[in-house]
């Protein structure tokens, strides 16, 4: 596999997986406790204070570090601190990021430095309402909705199609070029939980190496996502698998990508801290 398709799907799984946790081992998750974690689909649970996330390539046969990552939590369930290190590309310098609440919970202030304390970002926040969702799902369930796209200057430059299912879940995504025709168009299948089940990147036209993944989920028997297979090309063969490993207590520590049964391509460890 390239670099630059090892790392969109590097990306696309840092954004599907985070931490998950179940406090006791029944078959249903429990209600998010977190206010401050920023992964919706996979909210982190239970009394943790600090998570430590390493992303390791494999493909040269070491693990190399090129994703350092430290999240601080308060007591609240807040994130009050990211710290990003340097990765071994140096896709970005080391920076810090911290974060002020209300007692309501909505942020009010955020901060970042680098590693000497000089201020990049700082901004203050009223507290207000959090904004509306913009695709309600009692309100587009069962619905196709088409949307005109408009560059910078005003002028429409194609239109967004998505359609949803009985349950206002997210079917089908398109964008139209009025000028070069579909240039992205997404698929999402679901089991009878409302789980992905499948998901399918039909078209990227700006991809130069083809722009399709096939994604192939399953769960354990706690509801937590134990597989994931990606497939390159279109009814084509399983390319990469990945496996999810958890602790007792039901937190993800690591993920691990294997582009055949046994050879490691690339891992997520997560190193989970709890508050004392």
């Amino acid at each position: 596999m390239s670099v630059m398709k090892r790392l969109i799907l590097t990306a696309v799984v840092m954004f599907m997986c985070a931490v998950v946790a179940i406090a006791q081992p029944p078959t249903t998750k429990p209600v998010p406790q977190r206010k401050g974690w920023d992964n919706t689909e996979n909210p982190l649970y239970g009394n943790v204070a600090k998570v430590t996330l390493r992303k390791k390539d494999h493909s040269q046969g070491v693990g190399i570090v090129y994703h350092h990552v430290v999240y601080t939590f308060n007591a609240a369930g807040d994130k009050v601190e990211e710290v990003y290190y340097q990765d071994e590309y140096g896709a970005m310098k080391d920076c810090k990021t911290r974060w002020e609440y209300y007692p309501s919970g909505m942020t009010k202030r955020y901060v970042r430095t680098d590693m000497s304390g000089k201020v990049l970002e700082d901004i203050t926040m009223d507290q207000t309402e959090v904004p509306a969702e913009r695709f309600p799902a009692a309100q587009v369930a069962g619905k196709t909705i088409t949307e005109d796209l408009y560059d910078d200057f005003g002028d429409k430059q194609g239109k967004e199609i998505r359609r949803f299912d009985a349950k206002g879940k997210i079917l089908f995504y398109q964008q139209v070029s009025d000028y070069e025709g579909v240039i992205y168009e997404e698929h999402w299948s679901y089991d009878e939980k409302g789980r992905v089940k499948t998901y399918e990147l039909a078209v990227d036209a700006y991809d130069i190496e083809g722009g399709y993944r096939k994604e192939l989920h399953s769960y354990d028997a706690k509801g937590r996502k134990s597989e994931v297979k990606y497939m390159w090309v279109k009814d084509g063969p399983v390319a990469m698998r990945a496996v999810y490993k958890y602790d007792v207590q039901g937190n993800l520590t690591k993920v691990t990508r294997y582009s055949d049964q046994t050879t490691i391509q690339s891992t997520d460890e997560y190193q989970i801290q709890y508050r004392q």
